[in-house]
């Protein structure tokens, strides 16, 4: 029965990783949005939680009504960056997420491999174009 302990062992992977970039972007979220008026720390939480757990799923949900054009979160540049960021990690997929969490971790070129780089090369490139528009 490799095969099973195999797809165990990969799924125990893909949700370790989820969750961790989602507790990473959850609490970078917490951080950046300490000043916000009118919410108590654990509205703060949820916030947190729910808009990472959003941006990683590419869902695009908020809980305020206007969305992210809400007049306290307008001007947050670093809560857009950090969600930005998140949303993209999310949508990457898991193969090459964990090669570049690799990457990151052992900074050795030979772990990502060709269509990784094509990936991440193409996606560099399609964030330039839209934010020269």
């Amino acid at each position: 029965m490799r095969g099973m302990g195999d797809v165990v062992s990969t799924l125990k992977s893909i949700l370790y990783v989820t969750f961790a970039v989602e507790a990473v972007a959850a609490a970078l979220i917490y951080i950046s949005i300490y000043d916000i008026p009118n919410m108590d720390w654990s509205e703060q939480l949820f916030f947190s939680v729910f808009h990472a757990i959003s941006a990683f799923c590419n869902a695009g949900f908020s809980t305020f009504s206007a969305g992210l054009y809400d007049d306290s979160l307008r001007f947050n540049y670093s809560l857009q960056l950090i969600l930005a960021m998140t949303f993209i990690f999310g949508g990457m997929g898991f193969t090459i997420v964990v090669n570049v969490l690799r990457y990151l971790r052992y900074r050795a070129q030979r772990l990502i491999n060709r269509h990784d780089q094509r990936y991440i090369y193409q996606l560099g490139y399609l964030i330039s174009i839209a934010a020269l528009l």
